[in-house]
Parts: structure tokens; C-alpha cells; sequence
């Protein structure tokens, strides 16, 4: 319930380690709170991009309202290990609602990847507030 992120889940070890336990079609899906665009999206840009550097592809599901980029809201992050492009349905209405939202612009890679021995997490999210 508040912006509070382990910093240890968000570098890029951590993606080494998760991307290492996944089988073959295997997926990881986070939550983060983050605006899409603008000065309040650091987060998503710099944990996207530490993501991009270990699984092939990378997508962002904005929860709440996806035509307010610069709104801070839950995103939900799906980091792929296969290359494979996804199928983007579900039998699942709801699901399907949550699909169809998904960010499709680039997301600038304009900040470092996340390390254990960078990670400034708090910096991040206090420009948020």
C-alpha cells in the first residue's frame, strides 16, 4: 500500500536469477508503481530497460487508466524468457481488458540498468510524491 520497493528485487542480479529459475516459456510479473511518461516514470524506465538486459522481451500493463501517462499508478511488468511474441488473449474477459491496455510506445532508455551496486530507488520514488 505505499511506494516502498525492495531495491534487491529490481537489479539486474535479480533479473539474472529469476531469468536463471524459469523454464524455457516461463515468465516474470512484477508490480510497480510508476508513472508511463514523464519526470514521475524514472522507475519504469530504469527497471524496464535492467529488465530488457536479461529477458528478451519486455512489456508494461498499466492497472488503472492507460491514456494518463503521466498519472502515478500500479504497472504491471511481463519480462518473457522465450523469444516467442505472445499471444495477446485470453478466454478470460477480464483479462482480455487488461491485455488490450498494454504500452506499446518506447519507453526511452535514458537512465542506468539497476545493479546491487546502483540503485537509486529512493530517488525515484520520492519524485513521484
Amino acid at each position: 500500500g505505499d511506494l516502498g520497493i525492495p531495491h534487491q528485487l529490481t537489479t539486474i542480479e535479480a533479473a539474472q536469477k529469476m531469468h536463471q529459475s524459469l523454464n524455457e516459456e516461463g515468465l516474470m510479473i512484477g508490480n510497480l508503481i510508476s508513472a508511463l511518461e514523464g519526470e514521475k516514470s524514472q522507475m519504469l524506465r530504469a527497471e524496464y530497460h535492467t529488465l530488457k538486459k536479461v529477458f528478451p522481451q519486455v512489456y508494461v500493463i498499466p492497472v488503472h487508466t492507460p491514456s494518463q501517462t503521466s498519472i502515478v499508478q500500479n504497472q504491471i511488468i511481463i519480462a518473457l524468457k522465450s523469444e516467442k511474441e505472445p499471444q495477446w488473449s485470453s478466454p478470460n474477459r477480464y483479462y482480455n481488458i487488461y491485455l488490450s491496455q498494454r504500452y506499446r510506445k518506447e519507453i526511452p532508455n535514458d537512465l542506468p540498468p539497476l545493479t546491487d551496486d546502483f540503485a537509486p530507488i529512493d530517488d525515484y520514488i520520492m519524485k513521484m510524491l
